[in-house]
């Protein structure tokens, strides 16, 4: 972790409320339009941003002031559990789990209170009152509102949306149980009640004191879209169709880049870039095809052997025996690692790791 504050500043830091985001290589602009956002939106609220790779830590780390804080994603998790997920997961699925032990983290550093962001969110407008319901409850959870003649789309991805979720230090158990599970299973199987991070969050209402966010202008994306009807009033001011201000809009991949939310977050990611004076390393042709094949002619038979996503959908046999293989690919290419040593993080070492997780999350009485 680096600061560049002085004592008394890292003490009033430390004992805050902070945002925090995961990025990596091909987020670093996502990463830094959201900070330049925030700052403007919540100054004096710190950032906590974990890196996933070695692109992201050099984009920021020139730049660590008292509104940013830098952490490796191997410090959140600790070393021999990054090492494991490194083993058996994507760098996608990766983030997604880390978002759960950056929160864990953040309240372990002395933070009254933290809200984990995804990086491409927006935000139009402050956000005051969720900061104090995260304060003042264990847990803030923001509503999926799946549309009801849908509603089905609850059982593949859960009531909520991770991508806003707060924890208050008295909400420290529920982080580390939400981090425990994401270490074990952090994939896309909704045969197996499972989406990633984010199903897991549904079991935390039934146990903690949960603040529910149901705004419809907090977290519209374009699945949301047609639900909000956005328009803007008068003083040019954004909201939805029955007035509701909208606050905060989760520009995904499949925005229109014509929508003015996606401009704005555009033109956020490009002025911040700007301020970190660092772009985004783009391979050579050359490069990419000077890129070896995996040593092993067993992993390139497993790969096409791998079965789509789309057959989670099918049958639970096939769903796992897919996931079954993907596993398997990966353990056969993953650089870095020996062979027989990415077989041991991946099989033996995963679980002995993930009961002392457990063991974290509910200490003996």
């Amino acid at each position: 972790m680096l600061y560049r504050s002085s004592s008394t500043a890292f003490m009033q830091k430390t004992m805050s409320f902070c945002f925090a985001t995961v990025t990596s290589t091909g987020y670093v602009d996502q990463t830094a339009g959201l900070w330049l956002n925030l700052q403007a939106m919540h100054p004096g609220s710190p950032l906590v941003v974990c890196c996933l790779d070695d692109h992201a830590w050099n984009a920021f780390s020139p730049h660590i002031d008292d509104s940013l804080i830098l952490v490796r994603a191997s410090t959140v998790w600790g070393e021999a559990n990054w090492v494991n997920l490194c083993a058996r997961m994507t760098r996608p699925e990766r983030a997604f789990a880390t978002k759960a032990a950056l929160a864990v983290w953040a309240l372990e550093q002395g933070h009254e209170g933290v809200m984990v962001l995804d990086s491409d969110l927006l935000f139009e407008e402050p956000i005051p009152d969720l900061i104090t319901d995260c304060l003042e409850s264990q847990v803030l959870l923001v509503a999926a509102r799946h549309n009801l003649r849908h509603w089905r789309k609850s059982n593949t991805f859960g009531l909520f949306s991770a991508g806003i979720v707060g924890f208050a230090a008295a909400g420290l158990r529920a982080a580390r149980i939400w981090k425990a599970q994401a270490f074990d299973e952090c994939r896309a199987l909704p045969v197996d009640g499972l989406y990633n991070e984010q199903k897991y969050l549904d079991y935390l209402v039934g146990s903690f004191d949960v603040s529910i966010v149901r705004d419809i202008g907090i977290n519209v994306s374009p699945s949301t879209l047609k639900l909000v009807n956005p328009r803007q009033n008068a003083q040019g001011r954004w909201e939805a169709d029955d007035g509701t201000p909208i606050r905060v809009f989760h520009y995904s991949r499949s925005a229109d880049s014509n929508l003015p939310f996606a401009r704005s977050k555009v033109d956020l990611n490009r002025r911040g870039l700007e301020k970190l004076k660092a772009g985004l390393p783009v391979a050579s042709m050359a490069e990419r095809m000077a890129v070896k094949a995996p040593p092993f002619s067993l992993a390139r038979i497993v790969r096409f052997m791998r079965l789509g996503a789309a057959w989670d959908a099918l049958p639970v046999l096939l769903a796992r025996l897919s996931r079954a293989m993907f596993t398997l690919h990966r353990v056969l290419t993953l650089p870095d690692l020996t062979l027989p040593e990415r077989w041991d993080q991946a099989f033996r070492r995963k679980h002995a790791l993930h009961l002392k997780l457990e063991d974290e999350a509910f200490p003996p009485k």
